[in-house]
């Protein structure tokens, strides 16, 4: 099971993050979502992680997931 968001670049879509369901307020089993790769010009950008009606993939009570972080690295120029 796992709760689906959609990434966002201010308004833009960015990508679609899985996140592995661990249990409700299951702080100590935790897991690693999916990377996505998004270009991010020079400035300052709004990221945001949010719930959308195309990420109901099941009932909300499955569906939920609790963040503690996202990191965000620079990745080298190839």
């Amino acid at each position: 099971m796992c709760a689906i968001r959609t990434l966002r670049v201010g308004n833009d879509f960015a990508g679609t993050v899985v996140l592995p369901q661990r249990g409700v307020e299951e702080w100590s089993n935790w897991g690693m979502s999916n990377a996505v790769q998004v270009y991010l010009p020079k400035g300052s950008h709004t990221i945001s992680l949010t719930f959308e009606p195309a990420n109901e993939n099941m009932n909300l009570k499955v569906n939920q997931a609790m963040l503690d972080y996202m990191r965000v690295t620079q990745l080298s120029p190839e």
